[in-house]
């Protein structure tokens, strides 16, 4: 029993760091990380918390294009919200396809981490479509 308790840890661990291994450590402007959800087939939700002053952007490019973080395909503007709060609806997104965003200062400061997320498919496609859910 201990040995599957280990190992349930040890997945658990591995399941919770960052997309990227040689990630910084969370920024102080950007210190939650970053969340996408409600996605559509060309749309979806992202946000963070800031706690900087300088305007912001997020940076979101398909992640098998091969383009490299701070080349982004696109970069939205956001303003952050009372408490902190930056939540914006990027939209004109290709259907099931994967992404990467992160948020940045616009002066080019602070950098959030790298996140992930992909778009639903269209409801015609054929193509399944899988939840899941794991928590830290």
């Amino acid at each position: 029993m201990r040995a599957v308790a280990s190992l349930l840890l040890l997945v658990l661990v591995a399941a919770c760091r960052p997309l990227d291994p040689g990630a910084p450590e969370l920024s102080a402007a950007f210190p939650f990380g970053v969340a996408s959800g409600d996605p559509a087939p060309e749309a979806v939700e992202l946000w963070t918390r800031y706690q900087g002053s300088a305007p912001v952007r997020v940076e979101l490019w398909e992640a098998a294009s091969g383009i490299a973080p701070g080349e982004g395909v696109r970069a939205i503007s956001a303003v952050a919200a009372e408490g902190g709060f930056v939540q914006l609806r990027a939209d004109g997104l290709r259907p099931a396809t994967e992404y990467r965003f992160r948020f940045t200062e616009d002066d080019g400061g602070e950098l959030s981490r790298v996140g992930r997320f992909r778009t639903a498919p269209f409801a015609s496609a054929p193509e399944r479509l899988v939840f899941g859910v794991l928590s830290c």
